[in-house]
């Protein structure tokens, strides 16, 4: 018997996944797998600090890729199929690709080291960009020698976007990395076009239905994780009847966005509720919420100290490939270190060991109330204010979160069911807005006389109502100075 040495890419890979059950690569995805781009995933959570919370918790963003790839591939089989056959599998396999490919860029801890980033990044960008309006009209191969040397090929790319603030910075970095490390000529060789995978995943519609599989408010990674998560959790509320929905998606040739046939409203319904259930049950539940914020102001102190690379450390990770290096485990060996060190302050070292210990944290206090989209938010809220003033008098004073340089001891957030109309540019009087059925960030539903409707517009729906409000909750934490 001859022993194999080597992985054989001739043959399709296939994986027997906790969710969809066999789920089978084809050669090309299964030799992408096997790169560090893809294998670094197994080692950041999905839900970052979650398991805190929820034991189940520990998937990874490896695991949720794997899903989005088959997710991708399944809605391109059903919106596709009227295709001719070479369109049909050009775009299926960019599809699967881009769904295999989109987290790649993600940091440490998933969500949470990112805003970091992005707020540094984002004033950097705000800076030469304003040079660009206000020096003279430079043009962008002027604005790239304004940066160091060793990233300059990466504010070009980041200054494509419109607006850091609207993208979310692993995405910017998963399609940097598409486009520019190792992978690159091995994605070119198998035939796959950059470009159009790297604005697949930040929504760029260069390709309209291609980015409407990876990017779009009814999208493969959205629905992955949303029942990836659900399970992990235990969290059923963020299950939706997926098996309906997918055989109900449909292209309408006309403007190239993929809508719902309307005999699925309600799929859709379910679909939204349970995201809108998935946003306060699990991102942002009571305690987990507090952990992932804490280790943000970790990152940033730790960054100051140079215990994380700065901004122009950070682009040159990136540029250099060696970002790739950074996972979870990375980060919480820094932070320990960064406990234990004498340097630290001591506040600040407690912060990172409840943390890294699971320390306990005090939820004091509680608010929730409704507002209308048309009210002014929470700080218009009387109530809510005097919630706030009260429990800082009561427990300020010891609270190690209330520290000048922690802060975090309020936490706000404001949850809707879905997107109000009004924030999407459309009429609420117009019955069919082109603009808005063209908008790749709202779903559309196919009525049964073959025109697109915004759900907003939808008949026999209770979404335009329920987005007339949202939740808005306030928490009081605490954690003993001593």
């Amino acid at each position: 018997m001859q022993m194999r040495t080597s992985p054989d890419y001739n043959e399709p890979l296939k994986i027997y996944d906790d969710l969809y059950g066999l789920i089978k690569l084809q050669k090309e995805e299964k030799r992408i797998v096997d790169t560090w781009p893809l294998q670094r995933l197994r080692e950041i959570k999905q839900l970052g600090l979650a398991h805190y919370v929820f034991p189940g918790a520990t998937h990874s963003r490896f695991s949720h890729c794997i899903g989005v790839c088959h997710i991708a591939g399944e809605i391109a089989n059903r919106v596709f199929k009227d295709k001719p056959e070479d369109e049909k599998e050009w775009l299926k396999r960019h599809a699967r690709m881009a769904g295999l490919l989109h987290d790649i860029g993600h940091l440490p801890l998933s969500h949470s080291i990112e805003g970091v980033y992005k707020n540094l990044l984002s004033r950097e960008v705000e800076r030469i960009t304003d040079k660009f309006m206000f020096e003279g009209g430079l043009k962008l191969e002027e604005l790239r020698k304004d940066w160091a040397k060793s990233r300059e090929s990466l504010p070009f790319f980041f200054l494509q976007a419109t607006s850091v603030k609207k993208w979310k910075l692993h995405e910017l970095l998963s399609a940097f990395i598409i486009k520019d490390s190792h992978i690159s000529n091995l994605l070119i060789d198998m035939g796959y076009d950059l470009d159009e995978l790297a604005d697949a995943i930040t929504g760029r519609n260069r390709t309209r239905e291609l980015s409407h599989v990876i990017h779009s408010d009814l999208d493969a990674d959205k629905m992955d994780y949303l029942m990836r998560d659900a399970k992990a959790t235990g969290i059923c509320y963020s299950q939706f009847d997926i098996n309906y929905l997918l055989p109900n998606l449909v292209l309408d040739e006309g403007t190239q966005s993929i809508a719902v046939n309307e005999k699925a409203l309600y799929a859709v319904e379910h679909y939204l509720l349970a995201r809108y259930y998935y946003f306060l049950q699990i991102l942002h539940h009571k305690k987990r919420d507090i952990y992932e914020l804490l280790a943000a102001k970790c990152a940033e102190w730790m960054i100051e100290m140079g215990l994380l690379p700065d901004l122009d450390e950070f682009l040159g990770l990136v540029t250099s490939g060696e970002l790739l290096q950074l996972d979870d485990n990375d980060f919480l060996r820094r932070l320990r270190g960064f406990s234990e060190s004498a340097e630290v302050a001591p506040h600040k070292r407690k912060v990172a060991d409840v943390v890294l210990d699971r320390g306990y944290i005090y939820l004091a206090g509680e608010h929730r109330f409704l507002e209308h989209y048309q009210e002014r938010g929470y700080e218009a809220s009387a109530s809510a204010l005097q919630f706030e003033l009260n429990l800082k008098d009561e427990n300020d004073e010891g609270n190690l979160l209330a520290h000048p340089d922690v802060e975090l001891q309020f936490v706000k957030h404001e949850h809707s069911i879905y997107k109000h109309i009004k924030d999407i540019g459309a009429v609420i009087e117009s019955g069919r807005d082109e603009d808005a059925v063209k908008d790749v960030d709202v779903i559309k539903i196919r009525c049964d006389d073959g025109h697109l409707e915004i759900i907003h517009n939808a008949h026999g729906t209770v979404i335009p109502k329920l987005t007339e409000w949202r939740v808005c909750t306030a928490r009081y934490y605490f954690v003993p100075l001593n």
